[in-house]
């Protein structure tokens, strides 16, 4: 199973993001694990961008053996077991996450 990272960033250009935010650097650090799909210099509210990336998850055929993490760009992917409590918590529920935590 792949991750893939979803973000909607603010006035932050493709660099600045990979380079400067946590997201962008959890995603970079550990592309074995992780994908992402980020609106960079975005505009849009976040329903918006979210439906967009879950169009095309679906159109590029990303999701046959992904989940879609929808972050913020300041959140750090460290937790080196998240995809094996994912794959766990999917056993049992179709959406997993609060505002507190991931799992």
């Amino acid at each position: 199973m792949k991750l893939i990272a979803v973000s909607c960033t603010m006035e932050k250009d493709e660099k600045t993001f990979f380079d400067n935010f946590p997201l962008g650097k959890s995603v970079k650090k550990n592309t074995d694990i992780y994908e992402s799909i980020i609106f960079f210099d975005n505009k849009k509210g976040l329903s918006e961008c979210y439906n967009e990336a879950i169009e095309k998850a679906k159109q590029d055929k990303m999701l046959e053996d992904s989940v879609l993490l929808f972050c913020h760009d300041d959140l750090s992917l460290g937790d080196i077991f998240l995809k094996e409590k994912l794959e766990k918590a999917f056993e049992t529920f179709d959406v997993v996450g609060d505002r507190k935590s991931v799992v």
